[in-house]
C-alpha cells in the first residue's frame, strides 16, 4: 500500500464520518451523536460548548459513569490514580 493509498483511506473515512455525524443545537452547546456505540449500542454523543476563550468536548462523564456503575474502579494502587 502506498502513501497515497492511505491518505485516500483518509479521505474516505473522513467522507463517510461527516455524513455519518449528527448535529443539534440545544441552547448554547451542540450536540454531536456520532456512529460509533457504546457497550450497549447506544451512539455516543459529544458536546461542544463555545466560550471566548476556548472550546469545550464533553460527554458530560457518561463513559466514566458507565464504567463505574460496571464495577471499574478507577483509584486504585494499581492504576496509579490517588
Amino acid at each position: 500500500m502506498s502513501v497515497l493509498d492511505c491518505h485516500q483511506l483518509v479521505e474516505t473515512y473522513a467522507h463517510w464520518l461527516k455524513e455519518k455525524v449528527k448535529v443539534k443545537k440545544i441552547g448554547d452547546v451542540c450536540e454531536l451523536t456520532t456512529p460509533f456505540v457504546d457497550r450497549h449500542n447506544d451512539y455516543l454523543q459529544i458536546y461542544i460548548k463555545a466560550t471566548p476563550s476556548r472550546v469545550v468536548l464533553t460527554d458530560d462523564g457518561y463513559i466514566i459513569r458507565d464504567l463505574e456503575i460496571s464495577g471499574l474502579e478507577f483509584n486504585t494502587e494499581r492504576r496509579g490514580v490517588n
